[in-house]
């Protein structure tokens, strides 16, 4: 168990977006657990110690039972009551972060603390991992190194998927954090929705337009016809933001970065 921490001085505003997903961590999963429920609490604790008046943690869309067949092509509102399955050990991150909202709430009505939450979608940004699990960074890092010849998609490409540039992220965070309402929770993602497929074909057709793309449908990697794309009707009405820029403005930023992308991957 990590031990509380604390803040040299009084704040009043805290932002809570600690959760690391790595491969060691998804496949410890006692571990990734406790580290986000306790990494919660122990923010929490730090708010209330140091006056904070404000505070926001950055959830999850996989608080919500991923859309399949079902209902495939229906944006998932703050309505969806749907969550992952409680006995299942590979939901570990969604229900812990569906308890850390609960944790936010409980904190709010006991002590003199606003709280906020905000669900985050599929996030795309300069930063972005270009070796790990998300499809974009995958598609872009095949795309842009010399030594490798094709862009893999693993799956049918069919799930379909949304990114939200980080910057409007940052933006309506801090939207959130200042005009949200107490223990109220906000989609923050794009609306704009395409497949996979059709993503890797945008940034082959950005990055690398003579690159072919390679499909291999693997039973073991494909999660389904799914949809992850969020209605997020409720906080551009109750807050006035706006998608001011595209993934695409990060792939064009990449080009321009190869050189150095090819250097630091080798």
């Amino acid at each position: 168990m990590r031990e509380s921490f604390n803040l040299d001085s009084n704040y009043s505003h805290f932002i809570h977006g600690a959760t690391e997903v790595n491969d060691r961590l998804v496949k410890n999963q006692l571990e990734y657990a406790e580290s986000i429920v306790q990494g919660v609490r122990n923010s929490l604790e730090a708010s209330i110690r140091s006056g904070v008046s404000k505070f926001v943690l950055l959830s999850s869309g996989a608080v919500y039972l991923n859309n399949n067949i079902n209902n495939y092509g229906l944006k998932i509102s703050e309505q969806n009551t749907s969550a992952p399955v409680t006995t299942d050990s590979n939901s570990v991150y969604g229900n812990a972060k569906r308890y850390s909202e609960t944790l936010c709430a409980i904190y709010s009505n006991q002590y003199d603390i606003e709280v906020k939450i905000a669900r985050i979608f599929s996030v795309v940004g300069d930063e972005m991992p270009l070796d790990g699990q998300y499809a974009i960074g995958n598609f872009v890092r095949d795309a842009l190194m010399d030594d490798v010849e094709r862009i893999k998609l693993d799956g049918d490409g069919s799930e379909v998927r949304s990114y939200l540039h980080v910057d409007d992220v940052a933006n309506w965070v801090l939207s959130i954090l200042e005009n949200g309402e107490d223990c109220q929770f906000y989609n923050v993602g794009s609306e704009s929705e395409l497949s996979v497929l059709e993503l890797a074909k945008k940034v082959r057709d950005i990055l690398s337009p003579s690159k072919e793309i390679t499909i291999n449908v693997d039973p073991a990697k494909t999660s389904g016809r799914s949809y992850y794309v969020p209605d997020c009707s409720l906080i551009k009405k109750m807050l006035g933001v706006e998608e001011r820029y595209s993934y695409v403005d990060v792939l064009y930023n990449m080009k321009r970065y190869k050189n150095l992308l090819n250097k630091k991957m080798t």
